[in-house]
């Protein structure tokens, strides 16, 4: 039980739908922690969401829902199932390409996105399957100027990356980040 609710909770009951970046880093660098901890034992979220991060009374953030997480039987395992909320779903997953651990990086950038806007990108689709099939070929979201600090927009460009290849170099520097 988490008396604070979920971040998604929080964010609906602030009075413009988001949280404060000052309070976005702290569950960012928890959430960070907790994937660190998943990712070393070849489990991938596959759900990663505001809707998904619970704040307890004490302010300790935990992950939770892992109804759709896997684990990989090898460090260089991949998975291929079509799995996870669509706004949040990596471009790799949704077209249906082979995935791991960076699959939760991806989500991980949308989720500070969400925090940071109130909604995820694309929020206007309401058709999943549309837009599951939009997803490889839409270009990443970004933050503009003034929607958080350069900072926080630089980690959310290295979080979304349009080849996973490329975000290998995220999960040593997500890590170093907290």
């Amino acid at each position: 039980y988490a008396q604070g609710g979920s971040v998604r909770t929080l964010m609906k009951a602030s009075k413009d739908g988001t949280i404060e970046e000052k309070y976005v880093v702290i569950i960012i660098r928890e959430v960070l922690l907790a994937l660190n901890y998943l990712h070393k034992s070849s489990i991938i979220h596959r759900d990663l969401k505001a809707a998904n991060i619970l704040i307890t009374a004490a302010g300790k953030v935990m992950i939770c829902d892992f109804g759709v997480s896997a684990l990989l039987v090898t460090a260089s395992s991949k998975r291929n199932t079509l799995v996870g909320t669509p706004h949040w779903m990596a471009p790799e997953v949704a077209h249906g390409n082979p995935y791991d651990t960076k699959a939760d990086i991806w989500s991980l950038g949308i989720m500070i996105y969400e925090m940071i806007k109130g909604s995820v990108p694309h929020a206007h689709i309401m058709d999943q399957a549309k837009l599951i099939q939009m997803l490889p070929r839409l270009k990443p979201p970004r933050l503009i100027e003034g929607e958080g600090s350069k900072e926080l927009r630089d980690f959310i460009a290295m979080c979304l990356k349009e080849m996973p290849s490329e975000v290998c170099r995220i999960l040593a520097l997500s890590y170093f980040w907290y």
